[in-house]
């Protein structure tokens, strides 16, 4: 069968996905990942590899292997490894070839069209000297995208934004950063005005922020090592992956420890969130900019846009989403794990164009200096005029987006250890002794959570829950009573009733108590939200107090007695319009009316999350499905 490759090669990690049709999936390119470091190595016999493969062979002749050569990009300064002098194109060309061929042997076939990203910001000459890298990577249907564009496409695909959505792209990825302004036409993503960017900035430097934090804790120690040395070479790439770990801890932890041994021993320093946030601020400074000046291109204000999209993986730093919610105040939106949005939205444009032009077109990719850019005049201008005349009307509209990703949540895999429903309205378990086993993303997947539950109809909300559904009186207005459970073979799966489409969150009450109500987007155009409702996962209730306080009830019996297993102090009182978000990517995040953050777990998992699971304790879970992988847990003492 047919497919689309999209391949992402980043400054620090390259991913790649495939596209059948509608529907894309990472491929794995990582021993224990789906991502593989962007990282090449010379051997001696000439052959270049790449990945984790190269990362092994580096610990023994680092002298042998480049980081980061997609920066060099257009300096025809060669980069020398052992005996012989590389052109950086040579390098994208091994990576680009390497996953080429690890497709191959996924599918058993070619590809029928693959899509390479790049930086929108690049030049003409940077461009020009990029496309030559398909030839070099022998492929013979290709084409390139701007990262940005790819972003969009996968978003718009995931159905988290409505119609004729006017967005902003927040790319921040390994080594650089990336915005622009997406209007969505015809479930196509078009450029406004112009892409804008920061050469130069991206998660390495704030991996360098961390270093420099453990430089003067230690006097200099680490300023001292010389990178020639094999020893104190090895001994600062370690330290780097463990600054890389800090930083990403720093995004759900107040304070975090590293240990670690340079070259006169071990030691020990602790970091905290607000002097890493602190010391970040300057370098996302000029990221805000920039957003900026692509609204200003385009012709718009922030008031236009219907949602901020994140994308690239440090894009996840607590503070990006807090400064662009207060310089902006507009909705900020993740679907997915951001490292795999951009590969998933190039895969999904590889398969159009196979589609489109079959695989003698689809290579063919217009000169960058002749391509036309959109005009901002005619459509997007009424568009903006639009919105600014409807946007009391729409404000319920646009606000869908900030919970559609609940829509990805489809599929509630409880692993062992977890709660199991078994369709009898019983609430029996199921043996859970082997939860610990599947925590570590390097232990093979349980073969109970490689399956997928299968689609099962989604019941009436008053069936559905073992519950009476709230009174009528107290869902005015909406026809989604509840998320509620389906079942097919021991699986619960969470969906929202009717269907899987994407949904809003809002307070509400039921029974007395301060609940959640999940309503289907279609119905945020035409009818007002008066926030009454729950989200039920299994026979467990996640409950939204006046206070702004989050509740996790095991079952309805313990919702009755007001007995809670685990809560979240979000501190977010007297703010009666506030809702709750769940991201895929682990976050809960409480906003403002005005799509100002309020509060947010910061859970900040390390890999994309299918699955909200219930521990038996009561303990939420965030979990991987198909690796078994539990990415974050609330770890509060049941009740």
């Amino acid at each position: 069968m047919a497919y689309g490759l999209g391949i992402d090669v980043g400054t620090t990690f390259t991913a790649a996905a495939l596209a059948y049709d509608t529907h894309a999936e990472m491929l794995t390119l990582g021993d224990t990942a789906l991502v593989a470091p962007s990282v090449v190595f010379a051997g001696r016999d000439g052959r270049l590899l790449t990945g984790d493969v190269a990362v092994r062979a580096a610990e023994a002749e680092p002298g042998r292997a480049i980081h980061e050569f997609k920066r060099r990009l257009g300096d025809p300064t060669p980069i020398v490894l052992g005996e012989r002098g590389y052109a950086p194109t040579e390098l994208i060309a091994a990576v680009v070839r390497d996953v080429v061929d690890k497709a191959r042997a996924a599918t058993g076939e070619q590809p029928g069209a693959v899509v390479l990203t790049c930086p929108a910001i690049w030049g003409p000459y940077r461009l020009e000297q990029f496309t030559e890298v398909a030839t070099m990577a022998s492929l013979d249907v290709s084409r390139v995208v701007t990262e940005p564009e790819a972003a969009a496409t996968f978003y718009l695909s995931s159905n988290a934004t409505p119609p004729d959505a006017l967005l902003a792209v927040y790319d921040l990825g390994g080594g650089t950063f990336d915005t622009a302004v997406i209007r969505s036409h015809d479930d196509r993503a078009e450029l406004l005005g112009n892409a804008e960017g920061v050469d130069g900035t991206g998660g390495m430097d704030l991996d360098q922020v961390v270093l420099a934090m453990v430089d003067e804790q230690l006097d200099g120690a680490v300023s001292r090592l010389v990178g020639s040395d094999p020893a104190e070479a090895a001994v600062l790439a370690r330290l780097r992956t463990d600054a890389v770990r800090a930083k990403e801890s720093l995004s759900s932890e107040s304070a975090v420890v590293m240990a670690f041994f340079l070259t006169d021993g071990p030691h020990e320093v602790r970091l905290t969130r607000p002097e890493f946030e602190h010391r970040i601020a300057p370098l996302l400074a000029p990221t805000i900019d920039a957003v900026r000046r692509a609204l200003d291109s385009a012709g718009l204000e922030a008031t236009d846009l219907d949602a901020i999209l994140l994308s690239g993986g440090s894009s996840r730093v607590p503070l990006v989403l807090t400064r662009l919610s207060e310089e902006f105040g507009r909705p900020v939106l993740s679907v997915g794990h951001p490292k795999h949005v951009v590969a998933l939205g190039a895969a999904m444009l590889a398969y159009r164009a196979f589609q489109e032009h079959g695989s003698s077109a689809a290579c063919t990719d217009p000169d960058p200096a002749e391509a036309p850019r959109p005009s901002v005049r005619g459509p997007a201008w009424q568009h903006a005029a639009r919105l600014a005349t409807s946007r009391a009307g729409r404000f319920r509209v646009t606000r869908r987006t900030l919970v559609a990703s609940l829509s990805v949540l489809t599929v509630l895999g409880l692993m062992a250890g977890v709660v199991w429903w078994d369709g009898s309205g019983t609430g029996g378990q199921r043996d859970g002794a082997s939860l610990a086993s599947t925590a570590s993303p390097t232990n093979a997947p349980p073969s109970t959570a490689s399956a997928p539950a299968a689609s099962a109809p989604a019941r009436p909300a008053s069936t559905a829950s073992g519950t009476p559904a709230p009174a009528a009186d107290n869902l005015t207005g909406q026809t989604c009573a509840a998320i509620g459970p389906t079942w097919s073979a021991g699986y619960g799966s969470l969906t929202s009733y009717p269907g899987s489409s994407p949904a809003e969150v809002r307070r509400g009450s039921h029974e007395g108590h301060e609940v959640l109500l999940v309503r289907p987007s279609s119905q945020l155009d035409r009818r007002s939200i008066r926030g009454n409702g729950y989200i039920r996962i299994g026979h467990a209730y996640l409950v939204m107090e006046a206070s702004g306080d989050l509740l996790l009830y095991r079952s309805p019996q313990h919702l009755a007695a007001g007995s809670a297993c685990a809560a979240w102090r979000t501190g977010t009182g007297g703010n009666p319009g506030a809702y709750l978000r769940f991201q895929p990517d682990g976050n809960l995040v409480v906003y403002a009316p005005d799509g100002r953050v309020l509060w947010a777990s910061r859970t900040c998992c390390d890999g994309s999350v299918d699955a909200l699971a219930v521990r038996a304790d009561g303990n939420l879970l965030l979990v991987n499905q198909s690796s078994g992988r539990v990415h974050w847990t609330t770890g509060t003492a049941a009740g």
